[in-house]
């Protein structure tokens, strides 16, 4: 499925076309490389410098697709039976539809809608009441805090999260974003060489080609004047440093972050964190069945393993837990785990088939591609997973340094023997 072509376009946006003549509907995705993530929060813009809260880059994304010359632009595509979203994460901002009909009508109506703002004074303060009710919602995942507090204990880009943990802030930084600073985040980050966007279908490539590049010259340039400010992203500030948070809550929770070592493709480490988490943190890995036996873990754990910023992380929720004993018993079957080389290519292979079996639905591969396009350019290489390499591997293994980490936890204050972390 990587049967791609990239084309940068005479304006500088990045396009890539996707062709298939056995894909029924035609998927598009506009996407902008600016999201939540706090490392954007001060920033350089035409020689002047600004500060701004959370929020703005996905109050932004609910403007432009809200509030667009056509009005609300998800409703338009509606009309057409589309499947559309607006979403924001960490480092990007996306647009997106899929469906049959009206596909060239719909791809200029999306470049319009985001590259011709037309929102208002009112359409911002319209847009709050809907937003604080969001953002009450994200305040209250408690995965997405503890995720958030390992983020504000890892890299100095999270100094400025807001206490809420939430990237999107809460009602009090929602009810403060004002529509001059909208425009100015707007202006900085919405440049034409930060966005990308996707075409995948039964399509006639040079057609879209030139269409596109058609309608961007009807469309002023939106030039780069952006200073980003430069942090220092990979920097674990405390050897095994650790922040709190109270909250009431049925269960308690902890999350650890693991540097990886530099060396090693992002692709590369994609796959080899895979294997390392099927092998440890699967519910029926013998880490997992020691902890439920020794009643460490008395319930369902659900975990989650992400390749961001160069590091391993873990997320687990629990109904209850010993900290100290979880911890150490956790760190130290990582720095005791082999695979053997029988085993690893076993492993290799059960990755090829879940990768075919997710390729089946390729308009989700479509999706994904935003917001992994930065390890990877491809939708699937099999190829390259059956060249990874054991030696490899084991070197990565041995690279590893779980003595530096840092950890988040969610404590219940009513539990009185678990309100501190013990070393």
């Amino acid at each position: 499925m990587n049967n791609y072509r990239k084309i940068i376009l005479q304006n500088g946006v990045t396009l890539y076309l996707f062709n298939d003549k056995n894909l029924k509907q035609t998927f598009v995705s506009y996407s902008i490389d600016y999201g939540s993530s706090g490392k954007w929060f001060d920033f350089e813009y035409d020689k002047t410098k600004y500060h701004v809260g959370p929020g703005y880059a996905h109050f932004l994304e609910h403007l432009l697709g809200e509030h667009s010359k056509y009005g609300n632009i998800y409703n338009k595509f509606s009309n057409n039976n589309y499947k559309q979203n607006g979403i924001t994460l960490l480092n990007s901002t996306c647009y997106y539809f899929y469906g049959i009909k009206n596909i060239k009508e719909s791809i200029k109506e999306l470049i319009e809608a985001i590259d011709m703002p037309v929102f208002t004074k009112k359409d911002v303060e319209d847009s709050k009441k809907a937003i604080r009710e969001e953002a009450k919602m994200v305040c209250d995942k408690n995965v997405k805090s503890l995720y958030s507090l390992l983020l504000k204990n890892l890299y100095p880009d999270f100094d400025y999260i807001h206490e809420s943990l939430s990237p999107i802030g809460n009602e009090q930084t929602t009810n403060d974003i004002n529509f001059e600073l909208l425009k100015v985040c707007y202006d900085a980050f919405y440049y034409d060489e930060n966005k990308t966007l996707l075409i995948a279908g039964n399509i006639n490539e040079q057609e879209i080609i030139d269409y596109v590049n058609e309608i961007y010259a009807k469309i002023p340039k939106h030039e780069k004047k952006l200073v980003e400010y430069n942090y220092n992203s990979l920097d674990v500030r405390e050897k095994e440093a650790t922040i709190e948070r109270n909250v009431f809550h049925e269960f308690n929770g902890i999350g650890i972050k693991i540097k990886i070592p530099e060396g090693f493709g992002r692709k590369e480490m994609h796959y080899f964190n895979y294997i390392i988490y099927q092998k440890n943190l699967i519910s029926s890995s013998d880490l997992m069945i020691k902890f439920m036996k020794n009643g460490i873990l008395e319930s369902n754990i659900t975990s989650s393993m992400e390749l961001n910023k160069n590091t391993i992380d873990l997320v687990i929720i629990v109904s209850s837990i010993n900290f100290n004993l979880f911890i150490s018993e956790l760190l130290e079957n990582f720095k005791e785990f082999k695979v053997d080389e029988q085993e690893f290519e076993l492993m290799k292979k059960v990755i090829i088939a879940n990768e075919i079996r997710n390729s089946e639905n390729k308009y989700k591969n479509f999706k994904s591609f935003t917001y992994k396009k930065d390890y990877s350019e491809d939708f699937l290489d099999i190829q390259f997973i059956k060249d990874l390499d054991y030696n490899r591997f084991n070197k990565f293994l041995a690279a590893l340094n779980y003595d530096n980490y840092v950890i988040a936890s969610m404590i219940n204050p009513e539990e009185e023997h678990t309100k501190k972390l013990k070393k």
